[in-house]
C-alpha cells in the first residue's frame, strides 16, 4: 500500500510490520541494521536534440495515475530511475541495440557502426537488465535507455475471449506510461552491496572506493516507457542498418 524503497522509513516501518507478523505466528524474529551502498534519485531528463538547441522530443518519465488506484497518485512515489546507476549526464547519438545482448552489440559492430560515445537504446527480455548496461559500456557507449516493448507483456497480439489484449486497469497487460525500475548492479560479478565485496556490509567494514567496484556501471541509465521510447526510435527510422529477424519489437 505504499512504495517502500530499500533504505527509506517507509522500509523500515514494513519491515517492522512484517516482523509484527511473524512473530504473531509464533516465529522467533529480529532485525539486523546493515550499512549498504544505496542510491536515490535527486532529478532525471532526457530529451531528444538535433544540433544545440533543436528540442525535438522531452520524455515525461512519469507514470500515468489510474483512478482507483490511491497509490499512483502519491506524490512520493518512487521516481524512474535504475538502482547502481551511474550519476552523470551524457550527450550522444542514439543507437537502438534490441535487447542489449553481447551477440547486439557484435552485430552493431560487425555492419560498421560506431559505438563509441553513443547512448544505446533497449529493450528489456533475454537478459538481466544490469548485463545490458555492462554490454554497452563494455562497446563503448556513454549512456543506456531500457524500455519495455508491448511485444513481451503488452497489449499486443494476445487477444482472446477470456483476456482481451487491453491494459491495466482496462486488462492485464501493462500500459504505455509503465516502466520497469530495478537495480543495473553487474551481478554476474558481484552480488550484494558493491562496496564490501564478499564479506557483510557491518558499520565499521572495510570498503572499497566505488570506482574500484567490479559491480557499479561506469555509464548512467534510465528506466523508460514504451510511450516515451516510440518517439525515439521513430527518429531512428530509416538510419544504418536492419537488424535481424528478432530485433523488431511490437512498436
Amino acid at each position: 500500500s505504499e512504495a517502500h524503497l530499500a533504505g527509506t522509513p517507509n522500509d523500515k516501518k514494513q519491515a517492522e510490520w512484517t516482523k509484527d507478523q511473524f512473530e504473531s505466528f509464533g516465529l522467533e524474529t529480529k532485525i539486523d541494521t546493515y550499512w549498504p551502498l544505496l542510491n536515490y534519485p535527486v532529478s532525471h531528463r532526457l530529451a531528444l536534440v538535433s544540433g544545440p538547441k533543436h528540442l525535438r522530443f522531452e520524455a515525461k518519465l512519469t507514470e500515468d495515475p489510474v483512478d482507483e488506484d490511491e497509490t499512483s497518485r502519491d506524490p512520493n512515489v518512487v521516481p524512474l530511475f535504475h538502482g547502481y546507476s551511474k550519476n552523470g549526464t551524457v550527450q550522444g547519438r542514439i543507437v537502438y541495440a534490441n535487447y542489449g545482448r553481447l551477440q547486439d552489440f557484435q552485430f552493431l559492430k560487425d555492419q560498421g557502426i560506431d559505438l563509441n560515445g553513443t547512448i544505446a537504446l533497449m529493450r528489456y527480455g533475454g537478459n538481466f537488465r544490469g548485463l545490458k548496461v555492462r554490454a554497452a559500456e563494455t562497446f563503448g557507449c556513454a549512456g543506456a535507455l531500457i524500455y519495455s516493448d508491448p511485444i513481451d507483456d503488452g497489449p499486443l497480439n494476445k487477444d482472446n475471449s477470456s483476456n482481451p489484449a487491453e491494459s491495466y486497469p482496462n486488462g492485464p497487460w501493462r500500459s504505455k506510461s509503465s516502466a520497469q525500475r530495478g537495480s543495473v548492479q553487474y551481478l554476474s560479478l558481484l552480488a550484494g552491496d558493491p562496496l564490501t565485496p564478499g564479506y557483510p556490509a557491518t558499520e565499521n567494514a572495510t570498503r572499497i572506493k566505488a570506482e574500484d567496484s567490479p559491480g557499479l556501471a561506469k555509464i548512467p541509465s534510465l528506466p523508460l516507457s514504451w510511450e516515451d521510447a516510440l518517439p525515439i526510435l521513430k527518429a531512428t527510422q530509416g538510419l544504418g542498418v536492419r537488424g535481424e529477424e528478432d530485433w523488431s519489437g511490437g512498436l
